[in-house]
């Protein structure tokens, strides 16, 4: 078994690191796992292991035949078996499918707006595709439901996604100077400018009490919005952006509360990262993040500010609970949303494919 993980960047984002994340874990489980970036590289170059072999199309158009010919040539030589597209690379990858029919292309739907598939781009455009996928894997229920229904697929799981196991936090809220971190690329649906509002009640009653935000900016007109902000803010010296940070994961036990406050979620690896690293988290309802977190955490209806900063003082006046709570999502996180856990279910359903 011979799998190729293709993907249109290799910016941070969660569809781009559960990519190589795929590609990493499968090596020495199967055969040769292999990945291919599209459009544009990006900071998680650096995160695929050196038995992954890497291609690079630097594709410039949607119908990039040059591109297309040279996914071929690296189908061909390495005998890939079957494509594993995640997000938009359905597309190039249906159309090496078209040309080598013998292979079996898994698409893997990470779109982000499960709260608002009536009106998801590019939409009659996959349907016209969806003969050429083997396989649908939807990253959270809706999107299944989503696939089955408007699809009418015949072959649609849901998979999770998956984090690599961290050692859980130990302590709890032992120093006087509170910190909040979000995870969130800086998109209009991950909603930083309600999370500053509501960081803005919580700093009103706890003056020790920071939030750290990290993610990529677009330097577009919400990236500015959320630095004015920031710079508006009465709290402004105690809000920090830090931009993009490699590795930031590892790093999750120096903070003491993971927040989400997005108005529309796949399956955020963010939240499993928060519950791997043993944090108490404050999340919306959106996506897969209600069933994930049940009541392992507070979850709080989408767009309410003054409730997402009661959940917040909540977790931090009631430090056993939280606790309890945050320990109790981690070892859910291991059972359910581990490397191991995952990919084994993964590696049966390629074999399965004929």
């Amino acid at each position: 078994m011979r799998v190729l993980q293709v993907i249109d960047s290799l910016q941070v984002g969660g569809a781009e690191r559960m990519a190589v994340n795929y590609a990493n874990g499968l090596v020495g489980r199967i055969d040769g796992s292999y990945l291919c970036a599209t459009r544009e590289e990006g900071d998680l170059k650096s995160e695929i292991l050196e038995k992954v072999e890497y291609l690079f199309l630097n594709r410039r158009s949607t119908l990039d035949f040059k591109a297309i010919r040279r996914l071929l040539k690296f189908i061909e030589h390495n005998k890939i078996t079957i494509i594993h597209a995640h997000g938009s690379s359905w597309f190039i990858s249906a159309f090496a499918k078209m040309l080598s029919p013998g292979i079996k292309l898994v698409w893997h739907d990470h779109y982000g707006g499960s709260e608002l598939l009536q009106t998801r781009p590019y939409a009659r455009l996959i349907k016209v595709f969806k003969s050429r996928f083997d396989l649908v894997i939807a990253v959270n229920e809706k999107l299944e439901k989503w696939s089955k229904e408007f699809l009418n697929h015949p072959r649609v799981c849901y998979i999770g996604n998956f984090v690599d196991s961290l050692s859980r936090k130990h302590e709890w809220f032992t120093n006087q100077s509170l910190r909040i971190v979000c995870l969130a690329n800086l998109r209009p649906q991950k909603n930083h400018l309600g999370l500053i509002k509501a960081f803005e009640q919580i700093g009103i009653k706890n003056q020790d009490i920071t939030l750290h935000l990290y993610g990529k900016n677009f330097a577009d007109a919400y990236f500015t919005q959320v630095v004015q902000a920031i710079k508006c803010s009465p709290f402004r010296e105690r809000i920090f952006y830090h931009g993009v940070k490699v590795g930031i994961s590892w790093r999750l036990k120096e903070f003491d509360i993971g927040v989400l406050f997005s108005i529309s979620e796949g399956l955020p690896l963010a939240l499993l990262e928060y519950g791997m690293a043993g944090l108490p988290v404050v999340v919306t309802d959106v996506g897969q993040c209600g069933k994930v977190v049940g009541e392992n955490g507070i979850v709080v209806p989408v767009g309410e500010v003054e409730a997402f900063a009661a959940a917040i003082l909540e977790t931090i006046e009631n430090k056993e609970e939280s606790a309890t709570r945050a320990i109790r999502l981690h070892e859910a996180i291991k059972m359910d949303y581990s490397k191991n856990a995952i990919l084994t279910r993964v590696i049966d359903i390629y074999a399965k494919l004929d």
